[in-house]
């Protein structure tokens, strides 16, 4: 459920939720299949082959049961206060010669697999985030997404104004132990005027 910063104390019960900042990338999947990986987004495009984030997933194979697909944010490291999905095209762009030393992953979900103690599908967010914490831990280039756990919609109104106010993300997600899911994102109204015309062809 989509909501704005004054809709949470409103829509949202007291209760323990795990919250994250919502990154400005794409959504893209990790595929672990041994010491093989690649990503691949919703479209079929793959990303293969010796790329820093790849060599680094890797290296965390030997936690990995079997097959795992891990979903998360693509996105691209920048100088700027915060990520977005414009640095990811350019980065991407450019075939052979794109600029993939600031490809970054950020998992949040586990769609097949797991680690070596448990796999999908989970009980719980908490018990998927644990699992995926177990399998990036240490990575740079490969991490799970920062989960801060609240109790109450003033927390989250917290962390709102903390990561998304101060410009250091897009937006929150926020589970709670059952099935919502809330994205709760800035709104912005505009007074705007469009003018527009067509010149007769001839």
């Amino acid at each position: 459920r989509s909501l704005t910063k004054e809709d949470i104390q409103s829509a949202i019960l007291p209760g323990k939720h795990l919250v994250s900042p919502k990154v400005d990338g794409e959504l893209w999947f990790l595929i672990m299949n041994a010491k093989d990986c690649f990503l691949a987004n919703p479209n079929g495009r793959v990303i293969s082959g010796n790329i820093p984030l790849l060599e680094e997933a890797a290296k965390y194979s030997s936690r990995f049961h079997d097959r795992t697909v891990l979903a998360g944010e693509l996105f691209a490291v920048t100088q700027k206060d915060r990520a977005r999905v414009g640095d990811l095209r350019s980065a991407m762009g450019g075939g052979k010669k794109a600029d993939v030393n600031r490809l970054g992953f950020m998992a949040f979900d586990i769609l097949e697999g797991g680690d070596k103690e448990k796999q999908a599908p989970f009980e719980n967010y908490t018990e998927t985030f644990s699992s995926i914490q177990k399998l990036l831990d240490g990575g740079k280039r490969v991490q799970s997404i920062r989960t801060d756990t609240v109790g109450s919609p003033e927390e989250i109104e917290k962390l709102f104004e903390e990561l998304v106010d101060g410009g250091k993300a897009e937006g929150l997600v926020a589970r709670d132990q059952g099935t919502r899911i809330y994205k709760i994102k800035p709104s912005f109204s505009i007074d705007m005027v469009v003018l527009g015309y067509t010149e007769k062809t001839e």
